[in-house]
């Protein structure tokens, strides 16, 4: 059966060093940008020297669920105390622990990992713990965390032992890059480099399909492990989720031996999904701040429209009081988990989101990952806003206009000219679609100023954008080709720095998000190609935008720009040079100012096109170059 790669992040001795938490504060800080898991273990003693010790730990608990593990009370060697002795070490500790942080820690960890039969026999006899650090052969298996951790890794301070990339990556390929590792880790002594490192090695991981962990996660998935259970009730625990994600892995596999080594067309979809893993995407969900929505009933009711295989379904099913509907049209998806989900915590519904009957004020948030480009945005906007609870949050997941872009590059460059026809015939619909022009587009891409003015007009904040996704969907030229997007619903449906806006002038200013003009695309670039300014479509000012002089004609066609903005005119210049391509019809609409996607896109489809490598390759260099060195406010309209 396949197996989801694990790693824990064990970080040692909190609270030694007294009331200095900035090296520790830029660990964690660190691994939750990473939406890492944590297991910290407490010294408990320092607790009551300094205040502020606590006080910071419990808030990051607090808001991030991060796990807490038993270090001892004042950090003695555990082979050299009696029961006695152990037994005032454990309660002392945990009742420290308890009442600083409102939690009684799960597992222990003895100091310098030392200890042995009798001394682990006597913390197992005080009834405290589910799970142990470095009991290995001391204890059942079941509930044992074995310390493989490697000396580059497991550090002192960073003069004493470095911590080094090239010595954890020789140690991993040593040991064959095994199904788990533990990564001990002492951040008081960390500097910035140990950082540096840190993020490396973590990178490698995550390459890798290794999955962050905590030590109650990694021991709840072991135990069903060792009972041998094949099968899961998804949303229920960790465990269940991850065994899933083997299941649904090994699903796939033995698909593609059944067709001749073939796998389905949505594997990769399923794998690069599958890739995250439930710890992952729960940590993100908690740092976008779910725990403390609003609760309906006493639950937290999250809906996942196009929940697809269900593994962000089961990952918000792991927030305290959640209640999840996963929503997906397709019984393709969701077929795989139905029949083994916890009733209690996730409701499967096979529908279209325009067919599901959701009541006023029904949820306290919704996910909306890889869904939004597929869906009438318009509609879905106002059925998240009706739907969501004043104080309510809708995530979004999606791709940019970067995306397609990235995928002809890679299918140019590996020869794949129809694959490469076909992304960026996606991405020339799509700018037709924006300037209001009825084309074949069947998915759209958005931009963060595309979103604002959408979450105004029903009544949704943008309060976090162009977030990282625990999912990535890779770069082009260093800019992400996907983003997160959070908002959060208002009274104020249409209202921006105090001021009403008329939803005309905002669907003007965009072009129109339904499109309605019907083209004789011949016809018309024909008459257009007679008539053009060989220059640019437009003439622009710092104020307004307008048609050039000849131009009026468009208006006969349906088109008005008036408060348009310059992209949506841009955006039907680049549409008409492609078609103009596909047709052969001469059109020269670039604007030879200053270089620009808009016209780069048009030379790369006819590269495309005509199959030309030479030319094809100096203009993805010239892309390349573009987006690495636009300003950001030249590139937004992209992403």
């Amino acid at each position: 059966m396949a197996t989801q790669k694990q790693f824990i992040i064990k970080a040692d001795d909190y609270g030694r060093g007294g009331a200095n938490l900035d090296p520790w504060r830029r660990f964690i800080d660190c691994a939750l940008d990473e939406y890492l898991a944590l297991s910290i273990g407490v010294v408990a003693s320092e607790f009551t020297q300094n205040k502020a010790v606590p006080l910071y730990l419990r808030s990051i608990v607090e808001e991030y669920g991060i796990e807490v593990w038993n270090h001892s009370n004042t950090h003695p060697n555990f082979t050299q105390l009696n029961k006695d002795q152990i037994d005032k070490e454990i309660f002392e500790s945990q009742k420290i622990i308890e009442n600083e942080l409102g939690i009684r820690p799960k597992i222990f960890g003895p100091p310098f990992n030392k200890i042995d039969q009798a001394s682990a026999q006597h913390v197992i006899d005080t009834n405290e713990f589910a799970g142990y650090y470095a009991l290995d052969g001391l204890i059942d298996r079941g509930k044992n965390i074995e310390l493989k951790y490697f000396s580059g890794v497991e550090i002192g301070t960073d003069a004493f032992r470095p911590m080094r990339f090239d010595v954890f990556e020789t140690e991993m390929q040593r040991r064959e890059w095994p199904d788990f590792v533990v990564l001990q880790l002492h951040p008081y002594y960390w500097t910035q480099n140990c950082l540096k490192v840190f993020r490396r090695i973590i990178e490698e991981l995550k390459d890798r399909s290794y999955i962050g962990v905590s030590a109650a996660d990694r021991l709840n998935y072991w135990q069903r492990k060792v009972l041998n259970i094949d099968k899961c009730i998804l949303g229920a625990s960790f465990g269940d989720n991850l065994i899933h994600e083997e299941l649904t892995i090994n699903f796939l596999e033995n698909e593609s031996k059944k067709n001749e080594g073939k796998y389905r067309s949505d594997s990769p979809y399923y794998f690069r999904a599958l890739k995250g893993g439930t710890a992952e995407i729960t940590m993100y969900l908690r740092a976008l701040g779910f725990q403390n929505l609003p609760l309906i009933s006493e639950r937290l009711r999250i809906l996942d429209v196009g929940a697809g295989i269900g593994n962000w379904s089961a990952a918000a099913a792991l927030l305290s009081k959640a209640k999840v509907t996963a929503l997906d049209r397709e019984d393709l998806h969701l077929g795989l988990i139905a029949g083994h989900v916890d009733g209690d915590k996730i409701n499967i519904v096979i529908s279209a989101l325009d067919k599901f009957n959701l009541e006023p004020k029904s949820y306290s948030a919704i996910i909306c990952n890889n869904t939004i480009s597929y869906l009438n945005i318009v509609q879905a906007f106002n059925i998240f806003s009706q739907s969501l609870v004043t104080g309510g949050s809708l995530f979004l997941g999606l791709s940019n206009r970067l995306y397609p872009l990235r995928d002809a590059i890679r299918s140019v460059e590996r020869g794949d000219w129809s694959s490469a026809k076909g992304f960026l015939e996606r991405l020339i619909d799509n700018e037709g679609a924006s300037a209001g022009v009825e084309t074949n587009s069947f998915v759209r891409y958005w931009n963060e100023d595309e979103l604002t003015r959408l979450g105004i007009l029903s009544g949704l904040k943008l309060q976090r954008k162009n977030l990282d996704l625990p999912i990535p969907f890779g770069t082009l030229a260093g800019e992400n080709c996907a983003s997160g997007y959070q908002f959060f619903k208002t009274n104020a449906v249409g209202v921006l720095r105090d001021r009403l806006i008329e939803t005309a002038d905002w669907e003007n200013q965009i072009g129109t998000f339904t499109p309605k003009i019907s083209l004789d695309l011949s016809a018309f670039l024909i008459k257009l190609s007679g008539q053009i300014n060989p220059n640019s479509l437009t003439k622009q000012s710092e104020d307004e935008t307008w048609l050039t002089p000849g131009l009026d004609f468009l208006s006969e066609f349906g088109f008005n720009f008036l408060g348009a903005g310059r992209n949506c005119i841009k955006s039907l210049s680049l549409y008409l040079a492609c078609k103009a391509i596909d047709l052969g019809i001469e059109l020269d609409i670039t604007n030879k100012s200053e270089p620009s996607l808009f016209d780069a896109i048009p030379k790369i489809y006819r590269a495309v096109v005509n199959k030309d490598e030479v030319f094809s390759a100096a203009i993805i260099k010239e892309i390349k170059s573009i987006i690495a060195t636009s300003r950001t406010s030249d590139i937004a309209y992209w992403m």
